[in-house]
């Protein structure tokens, strides 16, 4: 018996959601302040948090400080940025 393959599809983004998130990483690299990230990736979405410290509109990518160091992510691969609220 061959074993199936699961295959992990990107979902479309709809207009508005690329705007929030645009808009969302506007305010969190403004502010410096930390956020949820959700990326794509073929095995499973991945999900960590992080600050916005750079962005390279060349190759459409951000740079994102975490605890483990610092990270390049492809714009297109994000699926959700959600900021963390401190009172």
């Amino acid at each position: 018996m061959i074993p199936q393959q699961i295959t992990h599809y990107k979902p479309s983004l709809t207009p508005q959601h690329k705007h929030e998130l645009i808009r969302t990483i506007a305010v969190a690299m403004f502010s410096s302040i930390e956020v949820h990230i959700t990326l794509y990736s073929t095995d499973g979405d991945i999900t960590f948090t992080g600050t916005f410290t750079q962005l390279d509109k060349a190759f459409r990518r951000l740079k994102i400080d975490t605890i483990d160091g610092g990270l390049w992510v492809n714009f297109d691969d994000l699926l959700n940025v959600q900021v963390i609220y401190c009172y």
